[in-house]
């Protein structure tokens, strides 16, 4: 009982730590779409696209930490082995 008890928080704690980081992939994603949005008036003013890469650079990263902490939270509510490896794998990669 002890061991199914031990995974059952293991799992949980995955679910929670992966479904936090979502959350902040979102945040990160929308604060980088604001940021894109509210600075077109400023590009129009300058000749530079020192403006522009800011706020590209936090929607890809936005993007990229919510699709691998959306596959953790599958992983680990399906108990899909698979998947846990693959978050595994790219948290390794983008580590």
């Amino acid at each position: 009982m002890a061991i199914g008890a031990g995974m059952s928080c293991v799992k949980y704690l995955l679910f929670c730590f992966n479904l936090l980081f979502a959350i902040t992939g979102l945040i990160i994603l929308i604060v980088g779409i604001k940021a894109e949005i509210n600075s077109s008036p400023y590009i129009d003013l300058t000749d530079e696209n020192f403006y522009t890469s800011g706020p590209i650079v936090l929607i890809i990263v936005g993007v990229i930490v919510f699709i691998v902490a959306f596959f953790g939270c599958c992983g680990a509510v399906r108990e899909n082995h698979c998947m846990i490896v693959t978050v595994s794998l790219l948290f390794y990669l983008f580590n």
